[in-house]
């Protein structure tokens, strides 16, 4: 059985609405988590011990990476970090002291593999990266699970890589920071409704909205009432809220 944990839905920084980016994706064999923002404290360490445990990074914005200073409070069997290649020496130098506690340094093994855009395979799923238009390098990805698709894309314009990834995708999370009526000139992230828009083109299955904009969005209403002027373009989504569960099978019936 899969499930996914909406740990983190808010982007730039926390308030009453939400903690920044973290998502769990939760199966049989492994535990996969999709950016590692504030939100990454609400992942139970039970449900990580002595498992598999896998972190794709989508960019290294301070508000997908908060969790890498609370690592240390699990004990998998084993963790396994995906990043992109032109952020590797980035990304070593801040997983270290004086950050953070050195992440060579845990008490279980742990890898870290700068990727490039392609497709990759590891025992229990497969997935693929994609390159973003966001203010830095980000990658989007999908992972292919036990024949279900999710894909994830937070931090970006609408770009045609966000099609890509998200096409026939069981269950589509997607950057909402924005609202519908807001001047999108010189920033890079997208619409609510451009989410809406997307998952009715790639013949999404669920669409399930994240990384609301911390100073867009004022209470979890707003977030509901932007995606209830959307729903004409798509109508089976979930708005994302901290601690909601999804599980694969029950919606996807």
């Amino acid at each position: 059985m899969t499930k996914i944990k909406l740990h983190g839905t808010n982007g730039w920084f926390e308030t009453e609405n939400g903690k920044t980016s973290c998502v769990g994706v939760y199966t049989d064999n492994c535990v996969i988590i999709l950016d590692i923002g504030t939100g990454f404290r609400d992942v139970d360490p039970n449900d990580t011990k002595d498992r598999q445990m896998y972190l794709f990074i989508s960019h290294l914005h301070l508000d997908h990476i908060y969790g890498l200073h609370l690592l240390s409070l699990h004990s998998p069997s084993c963790l396994k970090i995906y990043i992109p290649e032109d952020l590797m020496e980035h990304f070593v130098a801040i997983s270290k002291e004086p950050f953070v506690k050195s992440i060579e340094n845990m008490e279980y093994p742990v890898e870290i593999v700068g990727i490039k855009p392609n497709w990759y395979y590891e025992t229990f799923f497969s997935f693929q990266a994609l390159s973003l238009v966001h203010n830095t390098t980000a990658f989007c990805y999908r992972l292919d699970i036990s024949n279900k698709s999710i894909s994830y894309s937070v931090d970006t314009k609408l770009c045609e890589n966000v099609y890509k990834i998200s096409e026939n995708a069981d269950v589509f999370i997607c950057d909402a920071a924005l609202k519908s009526n807001d001047n999108a000139d010189g920033k890079f992230h997208m619409k609510i409704n451009e989410a809406f828009k997307v998952a009715s083109k790639s013949n999404v299955k669920l669409l399930i909205l994240t990384h609301f904009g911390a100073l867009r969005y004022k209470s979890i209403k707003e977030r509901e009432l932007e995606a209830q002027s959307a729903e004409s373009e798509f109508n089976n989504y979930i708005v994302g809220i901290d601690g909601k569960e999804i599980t694969l099978q029950t919606v996807l019936k």
